[in-house]
């Protein structure tokens, strides 16, 4: 079941959160950057799920992070956890 998890990459969606394209590993890890992993603040309610506790790596606000996603980071080059807050924050002042 994990070797099928990750033959399957990750998925990259456009503006819309519609299916853009599959992403290998290799081509998300070709950056420098840290590659954000965003999940949601364990005060705004449970996981839907099953999940861990994390820290957001901005805030230091606790975390859901899925047992999936968990699996996907071992192959990430740079994770970087963010909560939904601290993203939405970051794109805005990105686009301003």
């Amino acid at each position: 079941m994990k070797k099928r998890i990750r033959d399957a990459g990750l998925i990259q969606f456009d503006h819309k959160l519609r299916l853009e394209k599959r992403v290998s590993y290799d081509e998300y890890n070709a950056g420098t950057d840290p590659q954000p992993v965003v999940c949601m603040r364990c005060a705004d309610g449970p996981a839907a799920v099953p999940s861990v506790r994390d820290v957001c790596t901005h805030c230091l606000a606790a975390v859901w992070l899925s047992r999936t996603t968990e699996v996907a980071m071992t192959h990430m080059r740079q994770p970087a956890i963010l909560c939904m807050e601290c993203m939405t924050t970051h794109l805005k002042q990105e686009t301003s």
